[in-house]
């Protein structure tokens, strides 16, 4: 572990009761930042717990929360997400389904996002 050297200050800027009062560096170990893991297992994600969730899939009177790995990268990836997910925008992280799906397709996003998930 090596500290670091304190930032330099200009020597009229320095105030001698603050140099008086400095407290020396303290070397900082890997274990004082990490933290270890809850014992429990976390559930697993899932667009139903947008714990973590990254994007937002849009259908008429519905906002899913979904995590762009999963549906972008995951075993049942999909080339238009991944797409989706690369092109991306500073504007947001939402993909309005209803303007890309056919109606009857829109009642079916939930069995498609578990098939994303789950299999």
């Amino acid at each position: 572990c090596r500290a670091l050297p304190p930032p330099q200050i200009m020597p009229s800027k320095v105030d001698a009761t603050a140099k008086a009062d400095a407290k020396p560096l303290r070397c900082v170990s890997l274990d004082d930042l990490i933290k270890p893991l809850p014992s429990e297992k976390p559930e697993p994600l899932t667009w139903r717990n947008p714990r973590l969730s990254d994007w937002q899939l849009k259908v008429p009177g519905k906002t899913y929360d979904v995590h762009a790995a999963i549906l972008g990268e995951g075993l049942r990836r999909s080339d238009f997400f991944y797409a989706q997910f690369k092109n991306w925008q500073e504007s947001g992280r939402v993909t309005d389904l209803s303007t890309l799906l056919p109606p009857p397709c829109l009642s079916k996003v939930e069995s498609l996002l578990d098939y994303f998930y789950h299999g």
